[in-house]
């Protein structure tokens, strides 16, 4: 039988507990360091080795079964778990004494409010039609509430010369998916199109995937894994008139829109994949409107600290992992052990290497923002905040390293062993490269690597749509992801410590290489 919350006294007792824990761990770790030799004083010798020596086994379990335990409910942001766990980890930054953003609570919580809302309307229309979502169109996550005039464009492909002599501030721009002529992803093509549209203020965009029947049945068949009750930021009227939106439409419903019908948007798709000349753009005036009924503010939280660097101070990794998780489900707490209490005891082992190596006149040449995204589990919105409020400039964060998650199996590849997926984003991908030959070279051994890619499933993403180059690491999804048999007792631990000796020696290389990360 499950308790139906956490009391008060809990929070109390576990912030108690974890500062204790801390203080003790602290002195623990001077112990394993004495025990194992290890001496950061010489500088001649890369330093990184014996600082992976300080990740380990027992305090990366010691962190999983904390955050992972019945007593934390699952972690859901704006739980009473969730600020259980936020304040774990904000009491582990300040005993390794690493650095806060912010004026309240020791600095390290950057605090938002989410609103759960019923959608009753989410539509684009004009006189030659009307579009709905999740019906002819699909905007999973939408800021945007109320009503607005806006120009929408027709760009074909969205290639650099189709943007060229159109000033798309504050208007929709619509374009094909992929492009015909080059040989990279239909992902990072549609991303870089995102990217660019969003810089030049652009009011949203709308993806036109190429095959309209299988978009359609996609529409369907994830319908019913989106309540109509969920979570979004909360933004005042103002606000969410100017959110950027992010649309995927079918080419029928888009030509609606544009008064064609849909033999004729198929010629022209025909005509722009054989012409390289630009698009002959095509426009129209569409009414946005979305309303909704609200069911409550939740305040939650990110939880963020930073090491400042040395001489390179002013360029910022950020390194990132998701401490929420889903919560009660059905009367079960979902612990989330895997996903992605691993992420975040990565992340803190990491932040303690580093600490420690500040301490030994080792300190990063670069800037490494700790980050802890909160309401990941509901399509990223802590990200999305932060994106939106970063703490360090956008333009001077130069990578984000991703964990989610770490350390179980790959349920669609069950029979490998100690394996990890890295996942790097197109831009940035020779720097990234030559930073993870470097750390594997020499902390691979016990590892089973493998390139992922494609990959969107995780907080990065957020990133790579400002035009932040990301790594990510991931081992999958485990056979009971998101259910209640994601525990702690069922994570490799020796995999988990392994791959966060891999991410810290990457961190470690991309803050003291001499070039930055170029995007």
């Amino acid at each position: 039988m499950i308790k139906n919350n956490i009391s008060s006294i809990f929070i109390v007792l576990c912030c108690s507990a974890v500062l204790a824990c801390t203080m003790n761990a602290g002195c623990q770790q001077e112990t394993n360091l004495s025990k194992e030799n290890i001496d950061l004083s010489s500088k001649e010798n890369n330093p990184v080795f014996e600082l992976a020596k300080t990740i380990t086994l027992e305090e990366l379990k010691e962190h999983v079964s904390i955050l992972a335990s019945d007593e934390m409910e699952g972690r859901q942001s704006g739980s009473k778990g969730a600020e259980a766990a936020a304040l774990y980890a904000a009491n582990l930054f300040k005993e390794n004494n690493l650095t806060g953003f912010f004026p309240w609570e020791e600095g390290y919580f950057q605090i938002f409010n989410m609103e759960k809302r019923e959608v009753v309307e989410c539509s684009l229309e004009n006189e030659n039609g009307r579009v709905s979502n999740w019906l002819d169109f699909l905007e999973i996550s939408n800021d945007f509430y109320g009503e607005k005039d806006v120009i929408l464009y027709f760009l074909g492909y969205g290639r650099d010369i189709d943007f060229e002599g159109i000033d798309i501030k504050e208007k929709l721009v619509a374009f094909w998916s992929g492009d015909p002529e080059s040989n990279k992803s239909t992902g990072d093509i549609d991303r870089a199109k995102i990217v660019l549209s969003a810089e030049q203020g652009a009011a949203g965009s709308i993806l036109v995937p190429l095959d309209e029947e299988k978009f359609l049945a996609y529409i369907q068949q994830i319908k019913p894994y989106f309540p109509s009750v969920r979570y979004y930021l909360f933004k005042n009227p103002d606000e969410a008139l100017h959110s950027q939106r992010n649309i995927s439409i079918s080419s029928s419903a888009l030509a609606n829109l544009f008064g064609k019908s849909p033999e004729e948007f198929e010629a022209l798709k025909k005509r722009s994949s054989r012409n390289k000349d630009k698009f002959p753009t095509l426009s129209t005036k569409v009414w946005m409107k979305t309303s909704f009924k609200s069911h409550g503010i939740i305040p939650t939280k990110n939880v963020i600290s930073f090491i400042e660097g040395s001489d390179k101070k002013d360029e910022y990794i950020i390194l990132s992992a998701h401490y929420d998780g889903r919560g009660i489900v059905d009367g079960k707490i979902c612990n989330g052990a895997n996903d992605n209490a691993t992420g975040v005891s990565a992340l803190l082992e990491i932040a303690e290497a580093f600490s420690l190596a500040a301490k030994q006149d080792l300190r990063p040449h670069r800037s490494i923002v700790f980050f802890l995204p909160a309401a990941e589990e509901l399509l990223g919105l802590g990200s999305t905040y932060y994106v939106d409020n970063p703490v360090v400039p956008l333009s001077k964060t130069i990578v984000d390293v991703n964990m989610d998650p770490l350390g179980r199996e790959d349920a669609e590849r069950p029979s490998l062993d100690n394996h990890v997926y890295i996942y790097t984003s197109k831009n940035g991908k020779k720097n990234l490269n030559d930073v993870r030959t470097q750390a594997e070279k020499n902390f691979s051994a016990s590892l089973n690597i493998e390139e992922k890619k494609n990959y969107s499933g995780s907080d990065f993403v957020f990133f790579e749509r400002k035009g932040i180059p990301a790594i990510a690491f991931t081992t999958g999804s485990c056979k009971d992801n998101h259910g209640p048999g994601d525990d702690a007792d069922k994570i490799q631990y020796q995999k988990l410590r392994d791959i966060t000796r891999l991410i810290f020696a990457t961190v470690w290389e991309i803050a003291n290489r001499e070039e930055r990360i170029k995007n």
